[in-house]
């Protein structure tokens, strides 16, 4: 569902080629949600047979026609009901925390490449957040709207969250080399 809501909420701010929105799952949007180009596509499909987004053909030379997405008054409605509806908190799914529960029956070497493999994710998105944070958010307190407010206040969770997984990665590894377990 969070899908859904993520590309109308997008649509609501800019009218977007699914590959603008593609971009931006990829980029500024990475922190709060994962979408395939294949996943992006499909909801845009079922967004528009559900007249909660319409499209407007571009035509290219030399290129195939490009559509742009825009949000419908259905879809502005459906967007505002989802968001005054309570939150659904997602169920956690963590491979990197069930290897740890196996600790002892796992040769340590392969729990120590995975807290890596994760440590140099969150500094991977670190970068990224930090980028965003300085260079499109670096007048924030000069905002005359909520839109920036609340942008950033997410990307600072995004934030937050990468730089507790370095910390954790750290304590982690700490640990298990003193433990002396290689």
């Amino acid at each position: 569902m969070s899908l859904r809501a993520m590309i109308l909420t997008s649509l609501s701010k800019e009218d977007l080629t699914g590959y603008d929105i593609t971009k931006g799952f990829e980029s500024a949007w990475g922190h709060v949600w994962h979408a395939s180009h294949q996943q992006v596509y499909r909801e845009l499909g079922k967004l528009n047979q559900e007249h909660l987004s319409t499209f407007t053909t571009v035509e290219q030379i030399d290129k195939p026609d490009k559509k742009t997405y825009s949000i419908t008054p259905d879809g502005l409605r459906y967007l505002k009901n989802w968001f005054e509806s309570p939150l659904k908190l997602k169920r956690i799914n963590d491979e990197l925390a069930i290897k740890m529960f196996a600790g002892d029956i796992i040769d340590p070497k392969h729990i120590i490449r995975d807290i890596n493999i994760f440590k140099q994710d969150c500094y991977k998105k670190l970068t990224t957040f930090n980028f965003i944070d300085e260079h499109i958010f670096k007048d924030i307190d000069k905002a005359r709207s909520a839109y920036p407010l609340f942008a950033h206040i997410s990307l600072r969770k995004g934030i937050i969250y990468q730089k507790a997984g370095i910390e954790w990665s750290d304590e982690a590894l700490k640990r298990i080399h003193q433990a002396k377990l290689l």
